[in-house]
């Protein structure tokens, strides 16, 4: 009896220390990732054990809409092979704005067989460009909740605090998509002059160009260790000061557009 209870209890210790585990569970080398837009996803994992020599020697991954594995969407059945870093889910279309959770088990070349237990899942994103057709941009407002919206913003301040390191520098302000917005630019190919741009369905309008020194104080600088060209606008009073709209009512148009900005941004 004596013997019986201490063999089962060798067996219980071998059985523990011996134990193969499943741990760092990755989706694109990433941990839980959410807003994936990759139509082939792949899958990693490491294998955890105190015995020696311990290889994979073949998997089975699961991937279900649930946590509880109920509703299993994908299975790769399974696969001998000792792979376990970036692994293809071959045949699996993730739909998109969906979460996806998943795990994998894994048999060893010591006769161990072990399923994650790590809570790993995947979100996808939009997944195609057609997708954001409809959406809004996103803008703050001073009325109060509940109010009506504002109409069209037709003027603008913009400040921004910059440094141009080649050839010139552009701030993008008053978008209503991607196609169409304002661009400031400034450019320092030869004199320092002002660029204001359209763009309009996608299309570039320069709306005009004025040396900088006509608008506000100017100062270039260059380093030897950095030979970038550095602008810093001045007041008369040698105080540094934020370019604005305000300095150049004149040379940018008021526009109409979904949103008003006042955003400071370093380039």
């Amino acid at each position: 009896m004596k013997k019986l209870i201490l063999s089962f209890f060798m067996c219980m210790a071998a059985a523990w220390v011996f134990a193969l585990d499943v741990t760092e569970l990755r989706t694109e080398d990433y941990h839980n990732p959410v807003g994936i837009d990759k139509s082939v996803i792949h899958f990693s994992w490491q294998l955890q054990s105190e015995q020696r020599g311990v290889m994979q020697t073949s998997y089975n991954v699961q991937v279900a809409s649930d946590a509880s594995f109920c509703n299993i969407v994908w299975e790769s059945g399974t696969v001998n092979s000792d792979q376990s870093v970036f692994v293809e889910a071959r045949g699996f279309t993730p739909a998109a704005e969906t979460r996806y959770y998943w795990r994998v088990t894994v048999s060893d070349n010591k006769g161990g067989t072990a399923t994650s237990s790590e809570k790993a899942y995947f979100e996808t994103g939009l997944m195609t460009a057609d997708a954001w057709n409809g959406t809004q941009w996103i803008k703050a407002s001073t009325n109060e909740q509940g109010s009506e919206a504002e109409g069209p913003i037709t003027d603008y301040e913009v400040e921004v605090m910059f440094n141009i390191k080649a050839l010139a520098a552009g701030l993008i302000f008053a978008a209503s998509d991607h196609s169409n917005y304002y661009m400031w630019q400034v450019n320092t190919n030869g004199s320092v002059r002002f660029r204001p741009h359209r763009w309009s369905g996608g299309n570039p309008s320069l709306l005009s160009e004025a040396a900088m020194a006509t608008l506000v104080s100017a100062r270039i600088t260059t380093t030897a260790t950095n030979p970038s060209r550095l602008i810093s606008t001045t007041l008369s009073s040698g105080r540094a000061t934020r370019f604005s709209s305000k300095n150049i009512s004149t040379a940018l148009p008021a526009c109409s557009t979904v949103g008003r900005s006042r955003a400071v941004s370093s380039m």
